[in-house]
């Protein structure tokens, strides 16, 4: 699996990996997952999922680096509630 840090695009990852591997990422853990809002977090997991549902080998949301300590719990939650919201209706299954 590739792991995407926050400060590589998704896009670009996904175009060079190609099928070669799962991607993984890349959540900014600093500025949506810590100063953020639960909207901000919500958005950029939706555009990830939507960027990289189609990568051939699969894609895991995660965050480009550790959660901050100091990460609003709320944060973590709507990480977590967008995933189980978005990722399977982007991907055509039922919930």
């Amino acid at each position: 699996m590739l792991s995407v840090d926050v400060k590589v695009p998704l896009l670009r990852a996904k175009e060079l990996a190609g099928g070669a591997v799962p991607l993984i990422g890349n959540v900014d853990p600093i500025n949506t997952m810590m100063l953020g809002t639960p909207e901000d977090v919500r958005s950029e997991v939706m555009r990830d999922i939507a960027d990289c549902a189609d990568s051939p080998n699969g894609y895991i949301v995660s965050t480009g680096c550790d959660i901050p300590v100091d990460a609003p719990i709320e944060n973590i939650y709507a990480f977590m509630d967008a995933v189980r919201e978005y990722g399977p209706t982007h991907l055509g299954e039922k919930k």
